[in-house]
Formats: structure tokens, C-alpha cells, sequence
């Protein structure tokens, strides 16, 4: 238990760090103090559940490797691909376990609703990549749709179930949609500073909701376990 605090203290303290060294420009810093925050949060998570899910282990292995692509390799390519295996894996971890659907009017249309929008606003996040980088329409179609099935079953699982681990999937997701679309606005289109740094924020809170997510995910099996 002191360990899984020491972790935790750990990550506020190079969140804090990396922020700041973000604000300020000192790069350096930015890299030792940022590229870290992954396996630190991994750490916190396997000092709580004291044990080892493969599936969620390759999923920060690889937000690790793909925060070190940002940092030290500009080919978009890597972090496309590293994030489209983390989507796949994360779509994977709940989709199994997804509530099920009771059929009613207000059901079907919250459903069609919630298919629409989120692919509305794919189709809008794919076009603007595409004006860029038409080279990897591809890859980054078959990279928005996953994003995109995540996003319907986060919002799908809460409107349905709404346990608390659907509620830190939710926002895990919605920090991956967010950053994903501000990366694109930022580097491609026109720069504010508010959403830089709300951004690079967004991306450190990941991780945090990631773990929470996995934590009361096997939290609740425990206790359904014992239930039964």
C-alpha cells in the first residue's frame, strides 16, 4: 500500500514537472519528467491489484513507447500504429462484458443517435488528417473506426449499465478522442496555447482514468465473484 502511494505521488509530482517544463520550454525536462508517467501509473496499478492482466499490460507498454515515438521520432506512422493495437485492446478489454441491450423506442433511438454523432464527428476528425496526409488515408481510416466503435460502447456502457469502471472507461476514451482531435488541430491547422497545454494535460489524466478503469473493472468482478 505505501508503494502504490509512493507511485502515485510519483506521477502528480512529474505531472506537475512536465507541465511546468512544457510551459517554460525547458525540453529537457519535459522528456525525463513526461515520457516516464506511463510506467509510473502501471506501477501504481500493480502494486493495487497485485497481479498481472496481460492485456492491460501491453496497453501501457505501448502508451510508453508511444509517448517515446512522440518525443524522440516525428514519423507519425509509429504512434498511429501503436495507438491503433492500444484501441484494438481497449475495445477488447469491454466489449465482452458490454450490457445487454433491452429493446425500446427511447433505447433504439439513444443508440442511433449516439452511432451518428460519433461518426459525424469521425468522418470530420478523418478529413481534416487526410488533407495533410493523404498518404495515410488508410491506416488512419482503419484508426478513426476503432476509435470510434471505442467511443460508442464507453457511451453505450454508461447510458446502459453506468457501473463505476464504465464511467472511468468513458472518460479513458474520451481523453483518447480528445487528444487524438487537438493533435490533428494543433499540428496541422492553427495553434492555441490553451489547448497545447489543455491538451498535454488531457493526455497525462489518461493514464490516472485508464488505471481507475481497470481497478474497479476487477474490483466489481471480485465482488460479483463472491456474490455468486
Amino acid at each position: 500500500m505505501k508503494f502504490a502511494k509512493i507511485t502515485l505521488l510519483l506521477y502528480l509530482l512529474l505531472a506537475i514537472i512536465s507541465f511546468m517544463a512544457k510551459v517554460f520550454g525547458y525540453n529537457e525536462l519535459l522528456v525525463f519528467s513526461r515520457v516516464p508517467i506511463a510506467l509510473i501509473m502501471y506501477a501504481y496499478y500493480y502494486a493495487q491489484s497485485k497481479k498481472l492482466n496481460y492485456t492491460f499490460t501491453i496497453v501501457m507498454l505501448l502508451s510508453f513507447l508511444t509517448d517515446c515515438f512522440v518525443f524522440f521520432n516525428q514519423n507519425v506512422i509509429f504512434s498511429i500504429l501503436s495507438n491503433f493495437v492500444i484501441y484494438v485492446l481497449f475495445f477488447l478489454l469491454e466489449v465482452k462484458d458490454r450490457p445487454k441491450f433491452i429493446k425500446s423506442n427511447i433505447n433504439i433511438t439513444s443508440l442511433v443517435v449516439l452511432i451518428f454523432s460519433v461518426f459525424f464527428l469521425y468522418l470530420n476528425i478523418l478529413f481534416l488528417f487526410i488533407e495533410e496526409h493523404k498518404d495515410l488515408s488508410k491506416p488512419f481510416m482503419f484508426y478513426g473506426l476503432v476509435i470510434s466503435f471505442c467511443t460508442v460502447l464507453a457511451t453505450y456502457n454508461l447510458i446502459f449499465r453506468n457501473n463505476k469502471y464504465d464511467f472511468y472507461y468513458f472518460l479513458s476514451i474520451s481523453t483518447f478522442l480528445i487528444t487524438d482531435t487537438f493533435y490533428v488541430i494543433n499540428k496541422y491547422y492553427f495553434q492555441f496555447s490553451i489547448f497545447i497545454f489543455g491538451n498535454f494535460l488531457i493526455q497525462i489524466a489518461s493514464y490516472f482514468f485508464m488505471v481507475k478503469f481497470m481497478l474497479e473493472k476487477e474490483k466489481y468482478q471480485k465482488e460479483n465473484e463472491i456474490i455468486l
